[in-house]
């Protein structure tokens, strides 16, 4: 059964300074005021029950609200999108990755374009592209319309890795990992670990 991860050391630091300046703003003691928000927003009672995605996003959503930072309550209320477009950047490449290589091994003819410009391609055919600020594509989009959009690149990307491994006797799992890279060694396919942590970022930017 998966369990979710808790928060990081990183996390953990922001946590304490957003709850203090919270707390100081609303002029209640530290621990009985993030003890009640913990429980408030998340229904646990300890900070290791928080989980590093949802419920560290609503927890500092809420800290940031009662210390009257706006700016920091809206990053962190639209956080599952903000994952959800890192993991769609990290697919993305990928697939263009491989449309490369099938065209290597194959020798087919196949038209490749930026990572970038493939993604708004085809959210501009979609529909669902709006916004012509760079970077900030998917904030017009929902999270089941950008979970959508990953659904269907990672169907792509398993299509491309079926048909590679069959043209070059390899067997790359097909499983998704934004970590890693798709490389030709000689007539098979393989993949080779990213530097960790990923640092990509796709951009969209629509005149």
């Amino acid at each position: 059964m998966y369990k979710p991860k808790t928060i990081t050391k990183p996390q953990m630091a922001a946590y304490f300074r957003a709850a203090n300046a919270a707390a100081r703003a609303l002029g209640e003691p530290l621990d009985t005021y993030r003890k009640r928000i913990m429980k408030e927003v998340c229904n646990v009672t300890s900070i290791k029950q928080l989980n590093r995605t949802g419920d560290f996003d609503a927890v500092m959503t809420r800290f940031a609200e009662d210390a009257d930072d706006c700016q920091s309550a809206c990053h962190f209320a639209v956080g599952s999108g903000r994952r959800l477009a890192v993991l769609i950047g990290a697919v993305c490449e990928q697939v263009m990755q491989l449309k490369s290589l099938e065209t290597t091994a194959t020798g087919a003819i196949a038209t490749t374009a930026p990572a970038e410009d493939y993604l708004r391609t085809i959210l501009n055919r979609s529909g669902n592209l709006r916004s012509n600020q760079a970077g900030g594509w998917w904030l017009d989009l929902s999270d089941i319309n950008l979970q959508a959009v990953f659904a269907m690149l990672d169907t792509h990307r398993r299509r491309l890795i079926r048909r590679l491994n069959q043209s070059t006797s390899s067997s790359v799992p097909l499983s998704f990992s934004m970590d890693i890279g798709y490389v030709l060694m000689g007539t098979h396919l393989a993949t080779y670990e990213l530097p960790s942590p990923i640092t990509r970022t796709v951009r969209v930017n629509v005149q």
